[in-house]
């Protein structure tokens, strides 16, 4: 009888269980880690006695402890000072802190210098210490005492049974040591002490024969550009830059990545003290907004699928819920500090979308979901993955994605969209003074260009040459036997490095970069070749020292060392004035806060040379460095006060700035500038727009004597008698204006007439007093500046109603 077997169909319903029903797996990640990586497993489990003898066959299986005997223990593990070390308790060197078995810095013991100082994590060891023991000494006498070439080490006690021959305890001795001593000794040899001249000279020749290996290194890379050279870092791409060409007809330039400039950026970090409020133990101020790293930190592999998350800052300061345990964490792990970018919004090409900003319509997703780090322009990509690779950094601060940017047809009223804009305004000062650092997309010219750019390192590379000095053998000079004469290596400085790689650069054209520059503690440079660095105590690059840095041509002392406006103090202010009086008696010295004028004169004609996209900013753009003089290098003047731009006392001579010219040769002048009514009143420098700037008058009250004839004690011509000052936002009065007058009681005041001049005059502008005649022979004067002759078209011509008020006599 045969069995038919027939197959029938499980019900549907068991079918869609099975289906939804997830895998199951047997592997755990907790036993993977305990039986590859040996992790988790107890300390104090026993010794496996397998191992001791000489060799387990369980090999990393084995339960119990694999302690290794070998005499490599000694030292402590260099990966593990890291926090690199993946061997675990496996690893034949030490895991813990021992300064006794620290491992040797290499490049110290190369260099005997070392450019991490005492933070380096490796012992730095006297050379001397390196010289091996003196085989006579250590037997109890050597001839030479201390001019043995040998290291004399001090013995411990020895037995003095032992050193008269014999000693009847033997090796049990208690009395001390019982060295054995060879007898075959060499001869000792006294240690030459070498002279001055001879360490100097074998240092240069050492820096010859430094010259001569990198010479070698240039010629073995222009023979093989396409395999990389020095500092060679892959990734080689091949292009032309515009503009004036090197000797060589094609360039081989390589981008630079992110880990290549943050050793060199926390190399100047750790130098820099000016920012070390955030080390003391007081609540930290921060900005309102700040955009979050901490997911771009732990996912730093795959930096392009992490996200910024945009928090409010007194959310996890006051409460005492999960954002206060997360600040808590924070703080415990040293990531509380956030630092800030300088940038160039730029226009929007052709094409492409606008860029990324927060706004009435975003904010609340960006507080959720967070930006997607592909999302945000190239120039915000590179700040915020290099700020996640700082010490002790976990924010940024941003202004296009920290403060509301107002936007059109959203049916919110201006009113309510400018509000946050004017409240973030008033602490723009802070938010820049507190930071950690500032990041500055120095090269950028808009934020698609990002920080880093193609480079060539040879350009970082010091120039160095020999001078001929004929007659002079001093010390530092070297004398080559194959040559007559004497040569000293000199190095090449060239002394517009900082203004080509940092005062021209794109972003240092703006306005608002301009304050954000001068207020933050520490500025970190990206130019277009190199890195730069500037800070209150010292600036440089990494081509160039600090004092290389700061030297400039002088007309007569051939070159000085350049002071730069960065710390807004009154000592600043002093070595302008003084600069600029060149050597000259200063006759207003008995002002009161006189160097602190001459640093806001310093500070309004660099700033009036800034562009702004918007000009009715021209004020609040200024309005922290403005907010800083007043309530900081102004405090102990308790009447002082901010007029649009201008300072209350001796406002009198504040109010005689002018438009510097252009001159375009063969007698030409031209003046280029604007009137921008939104921006200020006409009396105030702020409302111009030119290229070339103000010049920002001398503070003066006209009192001494190199002012004034004898028979005059005051000669001062008009007086302001009162102003009014209407500002937009009445809770900033360094901010934008709505309207401003100004009331004076002049001496004199007669009615003129200004003419254009024709072409060839040598002159632009003329003007006569208006007399009610019109003679020829009327005299024509040509000393006058024009604030914006191309905006103000109303002055010309006989129906302008222009009137002539001396200042005073000068």
């Amino acid at each position: 009888m045969t069995e038919v077997m027939t197959s029938v169909a499980a019900p549907v319903s068991e079918q869609k269980s099975a289906e939804a029903r997830p895998p199951q797996y047997n592997f755990k990640f907790s036993e993977f880690l305990r039986r590859e990586y040996r992790f988790g497993l107890n300390p104090d489990r026993p010794t496996c006695k397998a191992y001791l003898q000489g060799h387990c066959p369980d090999g990393s299986k084995c339960p119990n402890k694999h302690n290794v005997s070998s005499s490599y223990n000694n030292l402590v593990c260099k990966h593990w000072l890291r926090g690199l070390c993946k061997k675990g308790e496996t690893c034949e060197f030490l895991h813990e802190y021992n300064l006794r078995r620290m491992p040797e810095c290499s490049y110290y013991a190369r260099t005997q210098t070392c450019s991490n100082g005492d933070d380096c994590l490796y012992l730095h060891l006297d050379p001397d210490a390196k010289r091996p023991s003196c085989p006579h000494y250590d037997r109890g006498f050597c001839p030479l005492g201390p001019h043995c070439a040998l290291k004399h080490n001090k013995k411990e006690k020895l037995c003095p049974f032992y050193l008269c021959g014999f000693c009847p305890e033997g090796k049990g001795c208690k009395y001390g040591a019982h060295p054995r001593y060879p007898t075959d000794l060499k001869k000792p040899e006294v240690r030459v002490e070498k002279s001055a001249e001879e360490l100097e000279a074998e240092k240069l020749e050492r820096e010859r024969e430094m010259m001569k290996r990198e010479e070698e290194e240039r010629e073995r890379d222009d023979r093989n550009g396409h395999q990389g050279g020095r500092g060679f870092r892959g990734n080689w791409d091949r292009k032309k830059r515009g503009g004036r060409r090197d000797e060589e007809e094609s360039l081989d330039f390589h981008s630079s990545t992110f880990g290549d400039f943050t050793e060199t950026a926390q190399t100047w970090m750790r130098k820099c003290n000016c920012a070390k409020f955030w080390e003391e133990p007081c609540t930290k101020w921060y900005p309102r907004r700040l955009l979050d790293l901490a997911e771009l930190q732990t996912s730093f592999q795959d930096p392009q699928r992490a996200r910024v998350l945009l928090v409010e800052t007194e959310e996890f300061l006051s409460q005492p819920e999960a954002c206060s345990v997360f600040y808590r964490a924070r703080v415990k792990h040293g990531n509380d500090r956030y630092v800030t970018l300088s940038h160039c919004w730029g226009k929007p090409k052709p094409g492409s979308p606008p860029p990324l900003r927060m706004t009435f319509e975003n904010e609340e997703r960006f507080k959720t979901d967070g930006i997607m780090l592909q999302d945000l322009p190239k120039t915000f990509q590179d700040a915020v993955i290099f700020a996640a690779g700082l010490e002790k950094v976990g924010f940024i601060w941003i202004d296009s994605l920290c403060i509301r940017q107002p936007t059109k047809d959203n049916g919110v009223n201006q009113e309510e969209q400018l509000k946050d804009w004017f409240e973030q305004s008033r602490h723009m000062e802070v938010v820049y003074q507190k930071a950690f650092l500032n990041i500055s997309a120095t090269a950028a010219n808009d934020g698609q260009d990002g920080l880093f750019f193609n480079r060539r390192p040879k350009r970082l590379w010091g120039n160095k040459v020999y001078v001929h000095y004929p007659e002079n053998h001093s010390v530092g000079s070297y004398h080559d036997a194959s040559r007559p004469d004497t040569y000293t290596r000199c190095s090449l400085i060239d002394t517009s490095t900082w203004d080509d790689l940092v005062e021209y650069a794109p972003v240092n054209r703006r306005a608002w970069v301009f304050q954000e520059r001068l207020l933050a503690p520490r500025v970190l440079h990206f130019g277009h070749n190199q890195l730069a660095w500037e800070c209150h105590e010292f600036s440089c690059s990494e081509s160039h020292s600090p004092n290389e840095l700061a030297i400039k041509p002088s007309r007569t002392d051939g070159f000085v060392q350049e002071g730069r406006l960065k710390h807004l103090t009154a000592s600043t202010g002093r070595s302008f004035r003084e600069a600029r009086l060149n050597g000259f008696r200063d006759p207003d010295q008995h002002i009161k806060d006189i160097h602190i004028y001459e640093l806001w004169k310093k500070t309004v004609e660099n700033y009036s040379q800034k562009q702004l996209t918007e000009n009715k900013d021209k004020l609040i753009a200024l309005s922290g460095i403005a907010k800083l003089f007043h309530n900081e290098l102004f405090s102990t003047d308790f009447e002082q006060e901010y007029v649009a731009g201008l300072w209350s006392r001796h406002i009198e001579s504040q109010l005689l700035w002018h438009v510097n010219e252009v001159y375009h040769g063969n007698g030409i002048y031209d003046n280029p500038g604007t009137r921008y009514p939104e921006s200020g009143p006409s009396w105030t420098w702020a409302a111009i727009d030119t290229p070339h700037g103000v010049t920002y008058s001398d503070v003066t009250d006209y009192m001494s004597s190199q002012h004034s004839p004898a028979n005059f004690t005051d000669v001062l011509l008009f007086r302001v008698k009162d102003y009014s000052i209407t500002l937009a936002d009445p809770k900033n009065p360094f901010g934008i204006l709505a309207s401003g007058r100004i009331f004076l009681a002049p001496r004199y005041l007669h009615p003129i007439e200004l003419q254009r001049q024709a072409a060839g005059q040598g002159v632009p502008y003329t003007w006569r007093l208006k007399t009610g005649s019109h003679s020829k022979r009327q005299h024509k004067y040509a000393n006058i500046y024009l604030d914006a002759p191309n905006s103000d078209t109303d002055i010309f011509g006989e129906s302008a109603q222009l009137y002539c008020m001396p200042g005073a006599y000068v």
